[in-house]
């Protein structure tokens, strides 16, 4: 089925023309999954690609789906009486519970009738917000006739494992690494979040969402049971870790833990003082401080390696203690949901704090399990050093690819017989654990900083990064095609200093990506435009090889008077 949506009005369109009524009968013959098309985008594209065979060209210029990274995401609100809950998410950028269990009816939909249970849990958000997000996903799932397990505070990685292991769907109610007034949903089957396309994907669930606009949250009174984590399921998550080297890297000193206050901030502490780990608390507050406030990954991302004095608290208290003991002090820092991880390490001899990233923890993960697996893959996303890929393939000799931004896009390329890592700098390493069926394939930050420190922390020749963002920029005029679209590219492919050929990635459609040549048409780096899923703001990053530092710092610097 194809349908026509009018998202200025949020109403349907009827069929009014021989154009849409040809697309329609295109459509609903060569795929088996429904389709939303926005009207507006429609009416904008050209006869040629009205015209053309390629069905999968006139579905990623016209389809529709809740705009998001993964699942969805935005701030956390109580009912709005006077809009309707469509145009608060889309135009104010405001989950509600209403919103939420229309969402979870969706999906719902998407499953095989012969689901009888859910795994969910949350982040811990809600112990101190309390809007109704959580409720309005019991609310949803009481109204069908599937049991909930409800795993209470867990953090994304774990609940996948669990869901994993007795064969069910899982819904996390998280905002990950967003700050603590945001909210939002996660879906899992089979262990994996939902894909665009196919009959369990997010277009299918976006039509069954806009179809059903007239569901409301109702705030009854429910009562189920909760379930508690079990530790076998835990230990199998992380059978990987190298506890007496962990030990040996520490010396004798406590780990120092920012779990940004969120859902590893017990479970994980209490996983470690088990291990005989002694810790210290930076943000482990949960339910006491907010999720993400002063504390997280997030506030690291894009931080030089190399730091000697910082005003944030994590670097600031490793500076501190660790120039009072001289000694190395290391610390994870983690997100709200736990999917993502940066390690810290104050190094005595330098007194400075090293900052280890997503890409620079991947390629310890990946050197490490080398040393047992002659084969393997190491995925990156767009977002990651494209330095690393010559580094892996030279010291490794392991396949590289490069996928979309998100942690999601890393597993599409796994390979069943080889070692997989895949990883992104912002923090989301997933390697593959086979002790699962099918492999369980979901960023674990504390398992990736644990292994990391087990294997031994090292370095690799860093290209150049750089990440630049905007909240001003009219995001809605931005997408493939459009005037803002077409100004910021030929901003770029005009800068002399490098040459540019623009191409694109599954799934990335409206993301604005050029690969960067020199003059002798040698490939050096890789630039993107991008619209955040989960926040009002477009980043464009940059990355090359070290050589090529002064001139992508000059095009950088263009680009950001551009944007703001």
């Amino acid at each position: 089925m194809l349908d026509f949506f009018n998202f200025s009005t949020f109403t349907f369109s009827e069929l009014v023309n021989n154009k849409q009524k040809i697309i329609k009968d295109k459509i609903e013959k060569n795929i088996d999954y429904d389709l939303i098309f926005d009207i507006i985008k429609f009416n904008n594209i050209s006869d040629e690609d009205l015209n053309t065979n390629e069905l999968n060209s006139i579905i990623n210029k016209c389809a529709y789906k809740i705009p998001t990274t993964d699942g969805v995401r935005a701030i956390s609100s109580k009912e709005v009486s006077n809009k309707n809950y469509l145009n608060t998410f889309i135009v104010d950028k405001k989950i509600t519970p209403s919103f939420v269990k229309n969402y979870i009816n969706s999906f719902v939909k998407l499953l095989n009738e012969n689901i009888e249970e859910i795994a969910i849990a949350e982040d811990g958000r809600e112990l101190l917000q309390n809007n109704n997000i959580k409720k309005a996903v019991i609310e949803a799932l009481s109204e069908s006739t599937i049991k909930i397990k409800d795993l209470q505070i867990v953090p994304t990685p774990l609940l996948v494992a669990y869901s994993l292991e007795k064969s069910i769907p899982a819904i996390m109610v998280t905002a990950s690494h967003n700050p603590p007034q945001y909210n939002g949903i996660k879906l899992f089957i089979n262990g994996k979040k939902l894909y665009p396309t196919s009959k369990k994907g997010e277009y299918q669930l976006t039509y069954n969402f806009l179809k059903t606009l007239d569901t409301k949250f109702n705030n009854l009174p429910n009562s189920i049971n909760k379930t508690f984590y079990p530790m076998n399921t835990f230990e199998k998550v992380f059978y990987q870790v190298n506890w007496q080297n962990i030990k040996k890297t520490l010396n004798g000193t406590p780990l120092y833990l920012d779990f940004s206050n969120g859902a590893f901030s017990k479970i994980g502490q209490n996983y470690l003082h088990k291990q005989g780990i002694k810790t210290v608390n930076l943000a482990c507050f949960l339910g006491e401080k907010n999720i993400n406030e002063d504390c997280g990954v997030a506030l690291l991302e894009g931080l030089p390696f190399s730091i000697k004095e910082s005003k944030l608290n994590s670097i600031n208290r490793l500076l501190k203690d660790g120039r009072i003991y001289q000694k190395d002090l290391f610390a994870i820092v983690l997100d709200g949901d736990g999917d993502r991880a940066f390690i810290l390490k104050y190094c005595a001899k330098t007194k400075k704090v090293f900052v280890y990233n997503g890409d620079i923890l991947g390629y310890i993960i990946a050197k490490g399990f080398s040393k047992t697996n002659k084969q393997g893959r190491f995925c990156l996303t767009i977002e990651s050093d494209i330095a690393l890929i010559p580094i892996i393939k030279d010291e490794l000799d392991w396949k590289c690819n490069t996928v979309g931004v998100g942690d999601r896009w890393l597993i599409e390329s796994i390979d069943e017989d080889i070692m997989f890592v895949g990883c992104e700098r912002s923090g989301h390493v997933i390697i593959k654990n086979e002790l699962f069926t099918p492999p369980l394939l979901s960023g674990n930050g504390l398992l990736t900083a644990l292994l990391a420190l087990g294997f031994g922390l090292s370095t690799y020749n860093f290209g150049f990064n750089r990440k630049i963002t905007s909240y001003k920029y009219p995001l809605d005029k931005f997408y493939r095609g459009s005037l803002e679209w077409n100004k910021l590219e030929n901003k770029i492919i005009n800068f002399k200093k490098f040459q540019f050929k623009p191409f694109s990635i599954k799934y990335e459609y409206d993301v604005l990506l050029l690969k960067i040549f020199n003059k002798n048409n040698e490939e050096i780096g890789l630039i993107y435009v991008r619209k955040s899923g989960t926040e009002p703001k477009i980043s464009i990053s940059i990355s090359t090889i070290k050589e090529y530092v002064e001139i992508a710092k000059d095009l950088i610097e263009l680009l950001e008077k551009e944007i703001n």
